[in-house]
């Protein structure tokens, strides 16, 4: 009999998760990229990737004693696949991005989550720090501004994004949630 491997997917939570161009993956210094974005690492912390599917990967700054738990399941043979609620919220925007405009939000823990995607295409995916729903109206306006949302679609992911669902329809006719 083969050996089994076992698999464990690990959630990495926070602002400290910026996509890329997998087309690019070469050419970019990473942590250079993530420190633009406003991942700031401290000392110990580690950088890692991670290969989606399709034309994004990701960046992730994991903090010391993470990535040596990280590196001592690999070590093991076991296969570690790390996630975000930003991959989760790309990945979705991705899958009904037939639709003209997508916003997705997954609001937890004091992050808000957004992908953006038109005309087929990723146009804007990020991790932002949020503290209540006068910061997601703020958010969203900006957005607004870059992206013109007046007709676009609006899903937000998770318990908590369930809470901001009747302060978005103030302003977008087109908001629902999905777990």
């Amino acid at each position: 009999m083969g050996e089994t491997t076992t698999a464990i997917d690990l959630w990495v939570e926070g602002a400290v998760v910026v996509p890329y161009p997998s087309a690019l993956a070469e050419q970019l210094d990473l942590e250079a990229m993530m420190t633009t974005s406003g991942v700031a690492f401290e000392q110990g912390d580690r950088l890692f990737t991670c290969e989606a599917q399709g034309e994004i990967n990701y960046a992730l700054r994991l903090s010391a004693e993470s990535a040596a738990v990280v590196e001592k399941w690999q070590s093991e043979g076991k296969s570690v696949r790390l996630l975000s609620p930003l991959m989760r919220c790309v990945e979705r925007a991705l899958e009904g991005c037939r639709r003209k405009k997508l916003v997705v939000l997954t609001l937890l823990n004091g992050v808000a989550y957004v992908g953006y995607t038109n005309e087929r295409r990723l146009q804007y995916a990020e991790a932002l720090p949020i503290a209540g729903e006068q910061e997601l109206v703020n958010l969203v306006a900006l957005l607004n501004q870059d992206f013109d949302l007046r007709k676009a679609r609006f899903v937000l992911l998770g318990k908590e994004s369930k809470a901001y669902y009747k302060t978005l329809r103030k302003y977008f006719s087109r908001v629902r949630c999905e777990e």
